[in-house]
């Protein structure tokens, strides 16, 4: 954008988060899970559908709803997905 006075002003927002609806995640064991929007995910104390996923540099997190609230889960904290372990 530039003003009647020469001044030029710029804004650069460096995209920070990817979201997708689908995610394929791998267990200790070398096994490969498809994790989806509206999946049951299970991190051992709450369970709850799967509303988003989340790519943030490095680290992947899900979304997760059970209908009254909301919360984020990293990767590494999934027990479940569908009641299946990994």
């Amino acid at each position: 954008m530039q003003f009647g006075n020469g001044l030029k002003i710029s804004l650069e927002v460096p995209p920070i988060r990817i979201y997708t609806s689908c995610m394929e995640i791998k267990d200790v064991k070398g096994n490969w899970y498809s994790v989806d929007k509206g999946d049951l995910i299970d991190n051992g104390c709450e369970e709850g559908i799967c509303v988003g996923i989340y790519l943030d540099g490095n680290e992947l997190e899900f979304g997760v709803s059970d209908g009254k609230e909301g919360w984020s889960v990293l990767v590494e904290e999934i027990v479940k997905v569908n009641g299946e372990k990994i």
